[in-house]
Protein backbone atom coordinates (compact mmCIF):
# COMPACT_ATOMS: atom_id res chain seq x y z
CA UNK A 1 0.00 0.00 0.00
CA UNK A 2 2.07 2.90 -1.28
CA UNK A 3 -0.05 5.67 0.99
CA UNK A 4 1.76 4.23 4.10
CA UNK A 5 5.39 4.65 3.49
CA UNK A 6 7.79 1.81 4.82
CA UNK A 7 5.02 -0.60 5.10
CA UNK A 8 5.64 -3.87 5.42
CA UNK A 9 3.23 -7.34 4.54
CA UNK A 10 0.54 -7.58 6.89
CA UNK A 11 0.92 -10.33 9.83
CA UNK A 12 -1.49 -13.24 9.05
CA UNK A 13 -3.53 -14.02 11.86
CA UNK A 14 -4.26 -17.29 13.05
CA UNK A 15 -7.00 -18.19 10.72
CA UNK A 16 -4.82 -17.00 7.65
CA UNK A 17 -6.67 -13.63 7.42
CA UNK A 18 -4.47 -10.65 7.57
CA UNK A 19 -4.18 -8.36 10.02
CA UNK A 20 -5.03 -4.67 9.11
CA UNK A 21 -1.58 -3.15 11.02
CA UNK A 22 1.88 -4.38 11.64
CA UNK A 23 3.56 -3.95 14.97
CA UNK A 24 4.58 -0.61 13.90
CA UNK A 25 1.42 0.43 12.62
CA UNK A 26 0.73 1.79 15.95
CA UNK A 27 3.22 4.37 16.41
CA UNK A 28 3.00 7.94 15.15
CA UNK A 29 5.62 8.25 12.40
CA UNK A 30 7.40 11.77 11.13
CA UNK A 31 5.23 11.82 7.85
CA UNK A 32 1.84 11.40 9.83
CA UNK A 33 2.34 13.17 13.03
CA UNK A 34 -0.27 16.32 12.83
CA UNK A 35 2.39 18.91 12.60
CA UNK A 36 3.41 17.53 9.44
CA UNK A 37 -0.01 16.33 7.49
CA UNK A 38 -1.31 19.96 6.88
CA UNK A 39 1.72 20.95 4.50
CA UNK A 40 1.07 17.24 3.00
CA UNK A 41 -2.49 17.33 2.10
CA UNK A 42 -2.67 21.48 1.32
CA UNK A 43 -1.14 20.43 -2.29
CA UNK A 44 -3.35 17.71 -3.23
CA UNK A 45 -4.59 17.41 -6.90
CA UNK A 46 -8.23 17.46 -7.03
CA UNK A 47 -10.34 16.27 -10.20
CA UNK A 48 -13.21 18.55 -12.02
CA UNK A 49 -15.75 16.00 -10.59
CA UNK A 50 -15.96 17.16 -7.10
CA UNK A 51 -19.17 18.66 -8.09
CA UNK A 52 -20.58 15.76 -9.70
CA UNK A 53 -20.10 13.85 -6.03
CA UNK A 54 -22.23 16.99 -4.45
CA UNK A 55 -25.23 15.11 -5.42
CA UNK A 56 -24.03 11.56 -5.20
CA UNK A 57 -25.42 10.22 -1.97
CA UNK A 58 -24.90 6.53 -2.01
CA UNK A 59 -21.93 4.72 0.02
CA UNK A 60 -19.22 3.12 -2.09
CA UNK A 61 -17.45 -0.06 -0.75
CA UNK A 62 -13.58 0.25 -1.32
CA UNK A 63 -11.79 -2.77 -1.84
CA UNK A 64 -8.93 -3.22 0.45
CA UNK A 65 -7.02 -6.19 2.38
CA UNK A 66 -8.37 -4.53 5.85
CA UNK A 67 -12.13 -4.36 3.90
CA UNK A 68 -12.57 -7.55 2.71
CA UNK A 69 -16.00 -7.54 0.82
CA UNK A 70 -18.53 -8.76 2.78
CA UNK A 71 -21.26 -11.85 2.07
CA UNK A 72 -23.63 -9.62 3.33
CA UNK A 73 -22.56 -5.63 3.67
CA UNK A 74 -26.01 -4.68 5.70
CA UNK A 75 -24.49 -6.88 8.62
CA UNK A 76 -22.00 -4.06 10.31
CA UNK A 77 -18.24 -5.19 10.84
CA UNK A 78 -16.89 -6.26 13.71
CA UNK A 79 -13.44 -5.45 13.50
CA UNK A 80 -11.89 -9.16 14.08
CA UNK A 81 -8.70 -8.65 12.41
CA UNK A 82 -8.23 -5.66 14.88
CA UNK A 83 -9.36 -7.48 18.03
CA UNK A 84 -6.77 -9.97 17.09
CA UNK A 85 -3.70 -7.34 16.51
CA UNK A 86 -4.56 -5.64 19.87
CA UNK A 87 -4.53 -9.18 21.63
CA UNK A 88 -0.82 -9.93 19.74
CA UNK A 89 0.62 -6.90 21.14
CA UNK A 90 4.60 -7.50 21.99
CA UNK A 91 4.49 -5.75 25.83
CA UNK A 92 1.49 -8.70 26.03
CA UNK A 93 4.23 -10.88 27.34
CA UNK A 94 4.77 -11.52 31.51
CA UNK A 95 8.53 -12.57 30.97
CA UNK A 96 9.56 -8.85 29.68
CA UNK A 97 11.85 -6.98 31.68
CA UNK A 98 10.65 -4.20 34.22
CA UNK A 99 8.86 -1.66 33.77
CA UNK A 100 7.11 -3.89 31.67
CA UNK A 101 6.59 -8.04 32.48
CA UNK A 102 5.14 -9.42 35.64
CA UNK A 103 6.99 -6.10 37.57
CA UNK A 104 4.73 -4.12 35.28
CA UNK A 105 2.18 -1.12 36.77
CA UNK A 106 -1.42 -0.32 35.05
CA UNK A 107 -4.11 2.37 35.32
CA UNK A 108 -7.15 0.77 34.12
CA UNK A 109 -10.35 3.31 33.93
CA UNK A 110 -12.95 0.86 34.30
CA UNK A 111 -15.61 3.70 34.36
CA UNK A 112 -14.86 5.51 31.15
CA UNK A 113 -17.55 6.79 29.47
CA UNK A 114 -19.93 4.74 27.62
CA UNK A 115 -22.85 4.81 25.48
CA UNK A 116 -21.89 8.63 24.22
CA UNK A 117 -20.20 9.71 20.99
CA UNK A 118 -16.79 9.62 19.78
CA UNK A 119 -15.90 13.32 20.71
CA UNK A 120 -16.77 12.91 24.28
CA UNK A 121 -14.86 9.58 24.46
CA UNK A 122 -11.88 10.78 22.71
CA UNK A 123 -11.45 13.79 25.67
CA UNK A 124 -11.49 11.48 28.14
CA UNK A 125 -9.43 8.96 26.54
CA UNK A 126 -6.60 11.19 25.66
CA UNK A 127 -6.71 12.70 29.74
CA UNK A 128 -7.10 9.13 31.47
CA UNK A 129 -3.95 8.09 28.90
CA UNK A 130 -1.93 11.31 30.30
CA UNK A 131 -2.84 10.73 33.45
CA UNK A 132 -1.49 6.96 33.20
CA UNK A 133 1.99 8.24 31.80
CA UNK A 134 2.55 10.89 34.60
CA UNK A 135 2.53 8.17 37.15
CA UNK A 136 4.60 5.67 34.72
CA UNK A 137 1.99 3.09 34.21
CA UNK A 138 0.65 1.30 31.73
CA UNK A 139 -2.34 2.63 30.58
CA UNK A 140 -5.07 0.07 29.59
CA UNK A 141 -7.31 0.80 26.54
CA UNK A 142 -10.93 -0.34 25.54
CA UNK A 143 -12.71 -0.68 22.93
CA UNK A 144 -14.57 2.71 21.29
CA UNK A 145 -18.05 1.66 23.26
CA UNK A 146 -20.79 3.97 21.74
CA UNK A 147 -23.47 1.82 23.45
CA UNK A 148 -24.16 -0.08 26.58
CA UNK A 149 -20.93 -2.23 27.65
CA UNK A 150 -22.95 -5.46 28.15
CA UNK A 151 -24.56 -4.73 24.69
CA UNK A 152 -24.34 -7.49 21.79
CA UNK A 153 -21.76 -7.73 19.01
CA UNK A 154 -24.80 -4.92 17.37
CA UNK A 155 -26.86 -2.45 17.94
CA UNK A 156 -29.59 -0.31 16.38
CA UNK A 157 -28.78 3.75 15.60
CA UNK A 158 -31.49 5.65 13.72
CA UNK A 159 -33.21 2.80 12.66
CA UNK A 160 -30.38 0.69 11.27
CA UNK A 161 -27.69 -1.86 12.50
CA UNK A 162 -24.16 -1.03 13.28
CA UNK A 163 -21.41 -2.01 15.58
CA UNK A 164 -21.79 -2.39 19.28
CA UNK A 165 -17.93 -2.01 19.88
CA UNK A 166 -15.09 -0.73 17.81
CA UNK A 167 -11.79 -1.66 18.82
CA UNK A 168 -9.11 1.50 18.99
CA UNK A 169 -7.06 0.19 16.75
CA UNK A 170 -9.25 1.02 13.67
CA UNK A 171 -9.70 4.57 15.13
CA UNK A 172 -6.33 5.70 16.28
CA UNK A 173 -2.67 4.96 16.32
CA UNK A 174 0.29 6.26 18.69
CA UNK A 175 1.06 5.34 23.10
CA UNK A 176 -2.52 5.27 23.60
CA UNK A 177 -2.74 1.80 21.90
CA UNK A 178 0.22 0.64 22.88
CA UNK A 179 3.24 2.12 20.66
CA UNK A 180 6.36 2.70 22.42
CA UNK A 181 7.36 5.92 24.15
CA UNK A 182 10.22 7.69 22.95
CA UNK A 183 13.81 6.59 23.79
CA UNK A 184 14.44 6.98 27.42
CA UNK A 185 10.89 7.72 28.74
CA UNK A 186 10.29 5.42 31.75
CA UNK A 187 6.55 4.54 31.05
CA UNK A 188 5.71 0.90 30.20
CA UNK A 189 3.63 0.52 27.01
CA UNK A 190 -0.17 0.61 26.61
CA UNK A 191 -1.95 -2.85 26.79
CA UNK A 192 -5.37 -3.79 25.90
CA UNK A 193 -8.51 -4.47 29.23
CA UNK A 194 -8.25 -8.24 27.56
CA UNK A 195 -4.75 -8.77 28.64
CA UNK A 196 -5.03 -6.46 31.79
CA UNK A 197 -7.82 -8.64 33.18
CA UNK A 198 -5.94 -11.79 32.58
CA UNK A 199 -2.81 -10.84 34.79
CA UNK A 200 -4.80 -8.78 36.96
CA UNK A 201 -7.57 -10.66 38.69
CA UNK A 202 -7.67 -9.01 41.88
CA UNK A 203 -7.18 -5.10 40.78
CA UNK A 204 -7.18 -2.58 43.65
CA UNK A 205 -10.23 -0.68 43.39
CA UNK A 206 -10.87 3.31 43.88
CA UNK A 207 -14.08 5.60 43.81
CA UNK A 208 -13.41 8.52 41.95
CA UNK A 209 -15.42 10.28 44.95
CA UNK A 210 -12.81 10.00 47.34
CA UNK A 211 -10.68 13.14 45.66
CA UNK A 212 -13.20 14.55 43.13
CA UNK A 213 -16.79 14.29 45.79
CA UNK A 214 -15.97 18.26 46.38
CA UNK A 215 -14.41 19.30 43.44
CA UNK A 216 -16.12 17.75 40.47
CA UNK A 217 -18.39 21.21 40.36
CA UNK A 218 -16.78 24.00 41.59
CA UNK A 219 -16.10 26.69 39.15
CA UNK A 220 -12.60 27.58 40.72
CA UNK A 221 -10.80 24.49 40.63
CA UNK A 222 -9.33 23.85 37.30
CA UNK A 223 -8.95 20.44 35.77
CA UNK A 224 -5.04 20.76 36.19
CA UNK A 225 -5.63 21.19 40.13
CA UNK A 226 -7.90 17.41 39.70
CA UNK A 227 -5.33 16.00 37.21
CA UNK A 228 -2.14 16.96 40.11
CA UNK A 229 -4.22 14.86 42.98
CA UNK A 230 -4.70 12.70 40.63
CA UNK A 231 -1.16 11.53 40.41
CA UNK A 232 -0.38 12.49 43.67
CA UNK A 233 -2.64 9.44 44.38
CA UNK A 234 -1.25 6.73 42.41
CA UNK A 235 1.87 7.49 43.21
CA UNK A 236 1.44 6.85 47.12
CA UNK A 237 -0.31 3.21 45.46
CA UNK A 238 2.72 0.80 45.30
CA UNK A 239 -0.15 -1.96 43.96
CA UNK A 240 0.41 -3.04 40.44
CA UNK A 241 -3.26 -3.42 39.16
CA UNK A 242 -5.04 -0.45 40.00
CA UNK A 243 -8.86 0.37 38.71
CA UNK A 244 -11.21 2.59 38.87
CA UNK A 245 -14.23 1.29 40.19
CA UNK A 246 -16.70 0.63 37.71
CA UNK A 247 -19.83 2.54 37.92
CA UNK A 248 -18.01 5.61 39.67
CA UNK A 249 -17.96 8.82 38.40
CA UNK A 250 -15.05 9.54 35.39
CA UNK A 251 -12.21 11.38 36.72
CA UNK A 252 -12.45 13.94 33.91
CA UNK A 253 -16.20 14.27 32.98
CA UNK A 254 -18.34 16.20 30.69
CA UNK A 255 -18.26 19.25 33.38
CA UNK A 256 -14.76 19.82 33.00
CA UNK A 257 -14.39 19.34 29.16
CA UNK A 258 -17.49 21.60 28.46
CA UNK A 259 -16.34 24.85 30.78
CA UNK A 260 -12.65 26.52 29.88
CA UNK A 261 -11.45 24.56 33.02
CA UNK A 262 -9.78 22.15 31.42
CA UNK A 263 -7.34 24.49 29.40
CA UNK A 264 -5.07 24.76 32.06
CA UNK A 265 -4.53 21.00 31.53
CA UNK A 266 -3.53 22.12 28.13
CA UNK A 267 0.15 22.93 28.89
CA UNK A 268 0.95 19.70 30.24
CA UNK A 269 -1.00 17.58 27.15
CA UNK A 270 0.01 19.71 24.79
CA UNK A 271 4.17 18.86 25.33
CA UNK A 272 2.83 14.88 25.89
CA UNK A 273 3.86 11.77 24.00
CA UNK A 274 0.44 11.13 24.73
CA UNK A 275 -0.81 14.08 22.07
CA UNK A 276 2.34 14.34 20.33
CA UNK A 277 2.73 10.84 19.20
CA UNK A 278 -0.68 10.60 18.40
CA UNK A 279 -1.76 9.51 14.85
CA UNK A 280 -5.01 8.21 13.20
CA UNK A 281 -5.20 4.65 12.19
CA UNK A 282 -4.32 3.49 9.03
CA UNK A 283 -7.86 2.67 8.16
CA UNK A 284 -8.60 6.35 8.78
CA UNK A 285 -5.89 7.72 7.04
CA UNK A 286 -6.47 5.22 3.87
CA UNK A 287 -9.77 6.66 3.65
CA UNK A 288 -8.88 10.23 3.98
CA UNK A 289 -6.68 9.83 0.87
CA UNK A 290 -9.62 7.48 -1.21
CA UNK A 291 -11.43 10.97 -0.84
CA UNK A 292 -8.70 13.71 -1.46
CA UNK A 293 -10.73 15.21 -4.00
CA UNK A 294 -13.21 16.24 -2.11
CA UNK A 295 -11.09 18.58 0.36
CA UNK A 296 -9.30 20.85 -1.37
CA UNK A 297 -6.97 21.56 -4.59
CA UNK A 298 -3.77 23.35 -4.71
CA UNK A 299 -2.20 25.96 -3.60
CA UNK A 300 -4.57 26.99 -0.86
CA UNK A 301 -7.80 25.05 -0.12
CA UNK A 302 -10.76 26.38 1.91
CA UNK A 303 -12.97 24.22 3.93
CA UNK A 304 -15.78 25.26 6.27
CA UNK A 305 -17.82 22.87 8.16
CA UNK A 306 -20.98 23.14 9.37
CA UNK A 307 -21.88 20.32 11.92
CA UNK A 308 -25.52 19.86 12.74
CA UNK A 309 -26.94 19.69 15.92
CA UNK A 310 -30.80 19.28 15.78
CA UNK A 311 -31.02 16.01 17.84
CA UNK A 312 -29.01 17.24 20.16
CA UNK A 313 -29.65 21.51 20.68
CA UNK A 314 -32.54 21.03 22.81
CA UNK A 315 -30.55 19.11 25.66
CA UNK A 316 -27.99 21.65 25.14
CA UNK A 317 -30.15 24.80 25.46
CA UNK A 318 -32.34 22.88 28.70
CA UNK A 319 -28.54 22.78 30.60
CA UNK A 320 -27.71 26.24 29.77
CA UNK A 321 -24.86 24.47 28.04
CA UNK A 322 -21.31 26.78 27.35
CA UNK A 323 -18.88 25.69 24.59
CA UNK A 324 -16.37 23.36 24.89
CA UNK A 325 -13.50 24.38 27.06
CA UNK A 326 -11.09 23.58 24.00
CA UNK A 327 -12.94 26.11 22.33
CA UNK A 328 -12.24 28.99 24.28
CA UNK A 329 -8.75 29.50 23.51
CA UNK A 330 -8.51 33.26 24.73
CA UNK A 331 -6.52 34.24 21.22
CA UNK A 332 -10.00 32.84 19.17
CA UNK A 333 -11.57 35.72 17.58
CA UNK A 334 -15.16 34.61 17.90
CA UNK A 335 -16.73 34.61 21.71
CA UNK A 336 -19.44 33.23 23.53
CA UNK A 337 -21.34 33.44 26.90
CA UNK A 338 -23.89 31.79 28.30
CA UNK A 339 -26.86 33.92 27.53
CA UNK A 340 -28.60 35.23 31.33
CA UNK A 341 -31.28 32.81 32.28
CA UNK A 342 -30.32 30.40 29.91
CA UNK A 343 -31.30 26.57 30.70
CA UNK A 344 -35.23 26.51 30.36
CA UNK A 345 -35.00 24.82 26.71
CA UNK A 346 -35.12 27.38 24.25
CA UNK A 347 -32.56 26.78 21.30
CA UNK A 348 -30.95 29.38 20.04
CA UNK A 349 -29.66 30.52 16.44
CA UNK A 350 -26.19 30.43 18.06
CA UNK A 351 -27.03 26.79 18.72
CA UNK A 352 -28.49 25.69 15.76
CA UNK A 353 -27.36 27.57 12.77
CA UNK A 354 -30.07 27.88 9.76
CA UNK A 355 -28.57 28.33 6.14
CA UNK A 356 -29.28 32.76 5.97
CA UNK A 357 -26.55 32.34 9.38
CA UNK A 358 -23.98 29.96 8.04
CA UNK A 359 -23.85 31.93 4.57
CA UNK A 360 -23.57 35.42 6.48
CA UNK A 361 -20.93 33.64 8.65
CA UNK A 362 -18.75 32.49 5.86
CA UNK A 363 -19.01 35.64 3.97
CA UNK A 364 -18.01 37.56 7.21
CA UNK A 365 -14.70 34.97 7.28
CA UNK A 366 -13.85 35.81 3.63
CA UNK A 367 -13.91 39.59 4.46
CA UNK A 368 -11.92 38.52 7.51
CA UNK A 369 -9.14 36.90 5.79
CA UNK A 370 -8.78 39.10 2.63
CA UNK A 371 -8.02 42.10 5.33
CA UNK A 372 -5.22 39.10 7.44
CA UNK A 373 -3.73 37.91 4.18
CA UNK A 374 -4.79 40.33 1.34
CA UNK A 375 -4.55 38.08 -1.64
CA UNK A 376 -1.99 35.32 -0.47
CA UNK A 377 -4.39 33.02 1.03
CA UNK A 378 -7.32 33.15 -1.46
CA UNK A 379 -10.18 30.08 -0.09
CA UNK A 380 -11.67 29.05 -3.42
CA UNK A 381 -12.99 25.30 -1.71
CA UNK A 382 -15.82 24.96 1.04
CA UNK A 383 -16.17 21.10 2.68
CA UNK A 384 -19.16 21.06 5.01
CA UNK A 385 -18.84 18.33 7.38
CA UNK A 386 -22.85 17.35 8.49
CA UNK A 387 -25.47 15.00 9.19
CA UNK A 388 -28.06 17.15 7.38
CA UNK A 389 -30.51 15.81 5.22
CA UNK A 390 -29.65 16.34 1.10
CA UNK A 391 -32.49 18.78 0.77
CA UNK A 392 -30.71 20.93 3.30
CA UNK A 393 -27.24 20.59 1.82
CA UNK A 394 -29.01 21.69 -1.37
CA UNK A 395 -30.46 24.54 -0.18
CA UNK A 396 -27.05 25.79 1.89
CA UNK A 397 -24.77 24.79 -1.55
CA UNK A 398 -27.07 27.64 -3.63
CA UNK A 399 -26.51 29.78 -0.88
CA UNK A 400 -22.94 29.60 -0.28
CA UNK A 401 -22.69 29.95 -4.29
CA UNK A 402 -24.38 33.49 -3.72
CA UNK A 403 -21.21 34.08 -2.02
CA UNK A 404 -18.21 33.74 -4.84
CA UNK A 405 -18.17 31.31 -7.38
CA UNK A 406 -16.41 28.69 -5.40
CA UNK A 407 -14.27 26.07 -6.98
CA UNK A 408 -15.84 23.44 -5.53
CA UNK A 409 -18.33 22.83 -2.40
CA UNK A 410 -18.38 19.27 -0.96
CA UNK A 411 -20.04 17.53 1.65
CA UNK A 412 -19.33 14.18 4.56
CA UNK A 413 -22.20 13.09 2.51
CA UNK A 414 -20.13 12.36 0.02
CA UNK A 415 -17.41 10.64 1.43
CA UNK A 416 -16.54 6.94 -0.46
CA UNK A 417 -16.51 4.78 2.61
CA UNK A 418 -15.87 0.78 2.83
CA UNK A 419 -17.14 -1.51 5.30
CA UNK A 420 -15.36 -0.82 7.82
CA UNK A 421 -14.75 2.71 7.19
CA UNK A 422 -18.22 4.15 7.40
CA UNK A 423 -18.30 3.32 10.97
CA UNK A 424 -15.26 5.47 11.68
CA UNK A 425 -16.04 8.66 9.47
CA UNK A 426 -16.52 11.05 11.94
CA UNK A 427 -12.78 10.84 12.74
CA UNK A 428 -11.99 10.98 9.09
CA UNK A 429 -13.81 14.34 8.73
CA UNK A 430 -11.85 15.55 11.98
CA UNK A 431 -8.61 14.88 9.96
CA UNK A 432 -10.00 17.21 7.11
CA UNK A 433 -10.80 19.64 9.85
CA UNK A 434 -7.30 20.04 11.59
CA UNK A 435 -6.03 20.32 7.56
CA UNK A 436 -7.93 22.77 6.85
CA UNK A 437 -6.96 26.09 5.86
CA UNK A 438 -9.91 27.78 7.65
CA UNK A 439 -11.99 25.77 10.04
CA UNK A 440 -15.94 27.07 11.23
CA UNK A 441 -17.00 24.57 13.94
CA UNK A 442 -19.74 24.41 16.33
CA UNK A 443 -18.72 25.48 20.02
CA UNK A 444 -20.82 23.34 21.84
CA UNK A 445 -19.51 20.19 19.79
CA UNK A 446 -16.95 17.85 21.39
CA UNK A 447 -15.79 17.09 17.73
CA UNK A 448 -14.84 20.19 16.75
CA UNK A 449 -13.01 20.85 20.67
CA UNK A 450 -10.85 17.92 19.56
CA UNK A 451 -10.40 19.07 15.56
CA UNK A 452 -9.12 22.25 17.33
CA UNK A 453 -7.04 21.26 20.23
CA UNK A 454 -5.11 19.62 16.74
CA UNK A 455 -5.16 22.94 15.27
CA UNK A 456 -3.54 24.57 18.35
CA UNK A 457 -1.18 22.16 18.34
CA UNK A 458 -0.13 22.61 14.95
CA UNK A 459 0.08 26.03 15.58
CA UNK A 460 -2.05 27.18 13.16
CA UNK A 461 -3.05 30.72 13.60
CA UNK A 462 -5.94 31.43 15.86
CA UNK A 463 -7.45 33.48 13.71
CA UNK A 464 -8.47 30.91 11.14
CA UNK A 465 -10.08 28.61 13.11
CA UNK A 466 -13.85 29.72 13.95
CA UNK A 467 -16.82 29.43 15.35
CA UNK A 468 -20.73 30.42 13.94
Amino acid sequence: MPFFKGHRSLLPSAGGQSHPLKISDTRASARWRPTRCFRLFAVLFVSSWAFILFYNHQVEHLSSPNEENPIDPSIPPLFEAYHEFERHLPQHDLSLPFPEGRDAKFFWAANHVTASGWGNVMQELLTNALLAHATNRAFVFDNFTAFRDDAGDFSEFNGKLVPSRIPLSAIISGPIVGSSFDLGDPTPRAVSREYYEKVCPNSTLIDSWTINEHLRHDPDVPASQIFDLWVEKLDSMNDSCVEMQRGSFQIFEIWLFGSTRILSLWPQLSKSPILRNFSWSPLVLKTYAANAQLFGAAPKPSRFFHRDFTDHCTHLAKWGSDWNGFNKFADFPDKFQVPAGAGGGEVTEKNLQVTEKIVEKVREVLAEQKMLYGGKKELNRIYVMTNGDVAWLMQLKEGLMGVKRWDAISSSRELRLGWESKHIAQSVDMLVGQQAQVFIGNGFSSLTSNIVMFRMLNELPPDDTRFW
